[in-house]
């Protein structure tokens, strides 16, 4: 019988319609009561048949279902011209035509058989009505707790109704359909019984009520494909070929208990998403060898097997997203070679995966963007950049890309480091890199020349890298595999920087040929000399950075801190100066610059700084009657931004200084005064004065409160010697004074 299939390979672009509706069509056939109205369908057709045949004879293009015939012709004229002749055979042949349903009148837009046929766009579509019956329908059904069988029938009926019109159509009723089918062999056959529709049925029943307006409408006829995709499965892997360009990849060890015909569909949406990531609006042809993914594919699912459906359902969301129409069609095994070929291929000998926790920590440091060395079973990052055609890969081939959008993250095979390098250094890129530590390879110069920060050592682990099938990497198994992972640039700036401030604070500066090699008896020579507080700091990064140890932060292990311990006893913290100048000499100097009225105000400034205190026992050291000069000189250079500063700068406008200017006069002072500043800087003022008082014989009590010391400890460590506030001032600007009191 004739219908809307035959209808969608006879009508052509741009073509005009007419329709004849029969009257009373099986009223005007006498039929003997025995064969009854089942018959009476196929009986009209049949009397029809000789009809239909004398009108396609004289040239008329037409489609007949039962007693609705519709005509097309390429223009309006000839679709009219040939109305009339219809009418006329039909009437002469004692039918009768149903004026109020027949369409006289050439349109290009017209009713047939409940769809809408349009032929400027060669699509089929429901009627306005019937997408309104659908939503009603499954709405009514989703308001209430439970579902008669017989109601499930029918808004079934009314879906794989829209089949011809809605693209996918089957994905979005599989599940209720399973459930019907379940429930109706449970209950006998009977379609009264009721059922609670489960999540998934609920989920099919609303997706129609949200988008069959907006998805109704479909192409009459399959078009030539855009793209042929070739797809095969093997126990091993899949395999798909595009114009031969190939992609493949291996099954995980979850993947390989799957039935063959799982793997087959697997490998089809594998292809298929490898090969259109970046395109919509397309016709795709799949060529597989497998008649069961064919079916479910051109089904858009199944009723026997839910792995299958479910895969099924993969391959329509990925389709529907991109606007793509799908057709699967069976291939002989014989004639799939390549993509045979792509799907038992062993996987490549670089291509491991390092372990999900390793990258976390290397994404909490560095926050990559981009994974650009992956495959689908291997990435780290959603975005990934892969070497062949993958699944969901943004972009294939890393090298033909910019690398200076986005940070990126990079685990190369091996044999491609110093290519990556390359790269970084043309773009003036910035990578975050996984690397062996291979001393001895060509490349290792070039790495250490490119890093911007500290590398980390990854710690070495039997599940640090693995296969697919989760097995680990030999050389981790032999113990001979360290790998690390680099920040890298390709920004000289950034890399001299790090350089210079690296090989200042962390590496043996004497005997290394290049700014970021280590001692060849390793690292730990290097602390060689360093104060207990500057290895600290190291520990404290190391414990940031590294692992824990049988459950210990680093810097908190035993060993660590017995360790520590035994470098602070090794090597306690001593004064900084072994003597200090005497500040005699430089009060002598100060008396030597003459009165402050005579003095310029860089010398009046250095003096004043030097020491704030009364004294009267000699007037060109006072510094109370210096500072009276100082303000004397300089109130001409304070105003409001200046007033709640004491000392200010020499040069105009003079603003208010800082700390370090007032360390560089101090220093300039005693450097004149004839104290070697190579060795003391202007704090050593404060251990100079402390010593003359000591030397004056001053209690420790009076030296403590006025130098705000801790304790004596700290005071005897660096001073060794105990001064009364009274007479501290005194005790250093004339030891005679405490003499005579003592």
């Amino acid at each position: 019988m004739e219908g809307i299939g035959s209808l969608q390979e006879l009508v052509r672009h741009n073509d005009f319609f007419v329709k004849i509706d029969l009257k009373d069509a099986y009223l005007t056939v006498p039929i003997h009561r025995t064969f009854g109205l089942s018959s009476a369908p196929w009986i009209f057709t049949k009397i029809l048949k000789p009809i239909v045949t004398f009108l396609r004879s004289q040239g008329l293009r037409l489609i007949i279902y039962l007693d609705d015939i519709l005509i097309l012709s390429s223009n309006a004229e000839g679709a009219g011209r040939d109305y009339l002749f219809a009418v006329s055979i039909l009437e002469n042949c004692g039918f009768l035509i149903n004026l109020e349903k027949s369409v006289g009148t050439p349109e290009q837009v017209i009713e047939y058989l409940g769809f809408i046929i349009d032929s400027k766009s060669l699509s089929l579509s429901l009627r306005p009505e019937k997408t309104a019956e659908i939503i009603d329908l499954c709405g009514k059904a989703l308001e209430r707790v439970s579902v008669s069988l017989r109601e499930i029938a029918k808004i079934l009926g009314n879906l794989a109704w829209a089949i011809r019109a809605i693209p996918f159509v089957q994905s979005h009723y599989r599940d209720l359909q399973s459930q019907y089918i379940e429930s109706y062999n449970q209950s006998g056959g009977s379609l009264n019984s009721t059922i609670v529709l489960d999540q998934n049925s609920r989920q099919n029943l609303s997706w129609w009520v949200a988008n069959v307006r907006e998805s109704n409408g479909r192409p009459m006829s399959a078009t030539d494909p855009d793209l042929t995709i070739f797809s095969d499965a093997s126990l091993s892997g899949w395999g798909a070929v595009l114009n031969e360009v190939s992609a493949r990849g291996p099954w995980t060890l979850q993947d390989r208990n799957r039935h063959i015909n799982e793997l087959e569909l697997l490998a089809a949406l594998n292809g298929l998403k490898s090969f259109t990531s970046q395109v919509s609006n397309l016709s795709v042809r799949l060529m597989l060898d497998n008649f069961t993914a064919v079916h479910y594919i051109n089904k858009s699912g199944g009723t026997k097997s839910p792995a299958l459906s479910a895969i099924s359902a993969s391959i329509v969301d990925w389709c529907e997203k991109r606007q793509l129409s799908i057709e699967a069609i069976h291939l002989p095994g014989v004639l799939n070679v390549l993509a045979d070929q792509q799907s038992r291929m062993r996987n490549e000998s670089s291509d491991w995966k390092l372990q999900k926790s390793t990258f976390q920590r290397i994404l909490a440091l560095w926050e990559p963007e981009i994974d650009l060395f992956a495959s689908t079973w291997n990435r780290q990052l959603d975005r990934f950049v892969s070497w062949k055609p993958q699944p969901e890969a943004v972009a294939v081939d890393a090298f033909s890309l910019s690398w200076t959008n986005w940070r990126g993250y990079a685990f190369p095979p091996f044999n491609m480091i110093a290519r990556c390098l390359t790269k970084i250094m043309k773009e003036e890129a910035e990578l975050i890199l996984v690397a062996p530590v291979w001393q001895a390879q060509p490349w290792w110069p070039t790495i250490m020349e490119l890093a911007s920060q500290p590398p980390r050592i990854i710690c070495p682990e039997i599940a640090l890298l693995s296969d697919p099938l989760g097995n680990p990497h030999p050389l981790l198994e032999r113990g001979s595999l360290l790998l690390a992972v680099w920040i890298l640039s390709g920004n000289a700036s950034k890399t001299a920087a790090f350089r210079s401030e690296w090989s200042s604070c962390s590496w043996d500066v004497t005997v290394r040929p290049h700014q970021l090699a280590t001692r060849a008896h390793g690292t730990v020579g290097s602390v060689e000399g360093m104060a207990y507080w500057s290895i600290n700091v190291s520990r404290s990064m190391l414990s940031a950075t590294l692992y824990n140890i049988e459950g210990y932060y680093v810097g908190k292990h035993t060993l660590v801190i017995k360790l520590m311990l035994g470098i602070f006893n090794s090597n306690p913290p001593k004064p900084r100066y072994n003597s200090f100048w005497d500040i005699g000499s430089v009060l002598s100097y100060l008396e030597g610059l003459g009165p402050d009225t005579s003095l310029s105000l860089k010398s009046l400034s250095s003096k004043l700084v030097f020491s704030l205190t009364r004294h009267n026992s000699s007037p060109l050291i006072c510094p109370v009657s210096c500072l009276e000069r100082y303000i004397f000189l300089t109130r001409d250079f304070r105003n409001e931004s200046t007033n709640s500063s004491l000392i200010l700068g020499l040069r105009s406008p003079h603003p208010p200084i800082v700390a370090s200017t007032i360390g560089r006069w101090i220093k300039l002072l005693l450097s004149e005064a004839g104290v070697d500043t190579t060795i003391y800087s202007a704090h050593s003022t404060r251990g100079a004065s402390a010593s003359k008082a000591v030397s004056a014989g001053l209690s420790i009590e009076s030296i403590l409160r006025t130098g705000s010391w801790a304790s004596e400890s700290v005071f005897s460590r660096h001073y060794n010697r105990p001064i009364n506030k009274e007479a501290f001032e005194e005790a250093i600007l004339d030891g005679e004074a405490i003499r005579d009191e003592l």
